[in-house]
């Protein structure tokens, strides 16, 4: 990659020839820009390579590739970086700064997933099959919401000022149009319509088969949903839950199951899809992120910067009989690890699992009232995990053990957020560097090459 565009105009412009996907494609070219008015994406093979283009955005090291599920492991109190090669100690400690390159590259490689989304939602494609052209472009809707869901929890002010009126990011619907709009960052209010209006537009879109795994289907599409709504409540209030759990439910009557203890554990092992698998990024062994992958970091290599912190070990999984704590082990040097997920540098990235929607719709559940409805939703996680069922059922028991389902999964900060607490001290994180719930730090600033070059508006504190 010769380097990567950073101001929003100029991804807004990223052009439809980037969907060869190569390592070079970021730098479009005079021809480049010209391709997509010339020739506009019209078939259902062009469609089918734009929105593949998406996925392979996704993938980047700078998004799901690692540096978003970092972030919000080092962000919390699953993981810290110990500088081997001095990569995300900002992050873990909270001083990033308006030039910090990691949220920088992260920003802007979502806004080239949003590109590449726009293009394909935007295109009048009238040459191949009806149903799978309307498939592919619910998995272009799906793409664009998570993409801008992702930046809000990242970029946006709703966790320092605390309303539903905080601004966001910008959210772009169209490409290759650079106006006002493109700087303008938007309430959560309007956030939250815009993301669930692509959601609902997916949804009615996508076909019932939810084979592939490696693509947005319709379940995916449904967890997403709850997902966001999940997310949003503390916010808009009790009826999100309600939505969240009508989601959820619908997620699970599709079919899949929890994996069992010897799945998960195998499950993480692999470069193919998982058996409790609902949406995942796909990374072949020819074709995978090296040095920048997440085994790369979280392991003990030469890059192995990002450790697991004592309290995992010692207060999360006190359980010996959780299979989930056997996924953190001590190396050599006597540092924990992450070693139980991600083992290989050519492991699929797991975006969604079946788990997640099982919890959300306990939480949502128990939120509701229906005690015994989310008892016997959690206990399906706890009777393949090695414990002992539960006899009853407390918000707590939930949260603890979405918790320790998703250690080094990228979850865990934003349940912190969600749940509007304060970052929990740990080991290895000073005092000083542990925010509260509403300190301007939780919130990245805007990257500074992006300032430097848009009248896009800063967050307060940088």
């Amino acid at each position: 990659m010769k380097k990567i565009i950073y101001s929003i105009a100029s991804i807004v412009a990223l052009s439809a020839a980037t969907v060869s996907c190569s390592n070079d494609s970021l730098e479009p070219n005079v021809v480049d820009q010209e391709n997509i008015s010339v020739n506009p994406v019209s078939s259902e093979t062009q469609l089918r390579m734009t929105v593949n283009g998406a996925y392979k955005y996704m993938s980047a090291a700078a998004y799901y590739g690692r540096d978003y599920v970092i972030f919000n492991e080092v962000h919390s109190d699953n993981s810290l970086s110990n500088g081997a090669s001095g990569r995300f100690v900002s992050e873990g400690e909270f001083t990033t700064t308006i030039t910090s390159s990691y949220p920088a590259d992260t920003w802007a490689a979502i806004y080239q997933v949003i590109a590449m989304s726009n293009i394909a939602i935007n295109a009048d494609v009238t040459d191949g099959d009806p149903d799978a052209i309307n498939a592919i472009k619910a998995e272009a809707y799906a793409i664009r919401a998570l993409a801008h869901f992702d930046l809000m929890k990242l970029f946006g002010q709703q966790n320092v000022t605390l309303t539903k009126e905080s601004l966001t990011i910008p959210y772009i619907s169209l490409y290759g149009v650079v106006t006002d709009a493109n700087y303008t960052r938007i309430t959560l209010t309007e956030l939250d319509a815009k993301l669930n209006e692509d959601i609902d537009q997916a949804i009615a879109l996508a076909g019932n088969d939810i084979t592939t795994k490696t693509a947005f289907n319709k379940q995916a599409i449904l967890a997403l949903k709850a997902r966001v709504n999940l997310y949003l409540a503390p916010f808009f209030g009790d009826q999100k839950y309600v939505v969240a759990n009508q989601a959820a439910t619908e997620a699970l009557a599709l079919g899949g199951q929890v994996a069992t203890a010897t799945e998960l554990a195998a499950n993480f092992k692999l470069g193919e899809v998982g058996i409790n698998s609902v949406f995942e990024l796909q990374f072949l062994a020819n074709d995978n992120l090296g040095t920048n992958s997440l085994y790369q970091i979280y392991n003990n290599t030469p890059y192995g910067d990002v450790y697991v912190v004592k309290e995992v070990k010692d207060v999360l999984f006190a359980d010996e009989n959780d299979i989930r704590g056997t996924f953190v082990t001590v190396d050599a040097k006597g540092v924990l690890r992450n070693t139980g997920k991600y083992g290989d540098r050519a492991d699929n990235v797991k975006i969604i699992r079946f788990e997640e929607i099982v919890l959300t719709a306990a939480e949502t559940a128990f939120r509701m009232g229906d005690t015994a409805k989310a008892l016997e939703l959690v206990n399906k996680i706890a009777e393949n995990r090695g414990i002992e069922a539960y006899t009853a059922v407390t918000l707590d028991i939930i949260i603890n053990e979405r918790h320790k389902e998703f250690v080094s999964e990228g979850f865990r900060f934003d349940d912190l957020m969600r749940l509007q607490m304060n970052v929990p001290q740990v080991t290895g994180r000073s005092v000083a560097n542990t925010p509260a719930y509403g300190d301007y730090r939780l919130a990245f600033p805007i990257p500074q090459r992006e300032t430097n070059v848009s009248p896009i508006q800063q967050n307060q504190g940088y």
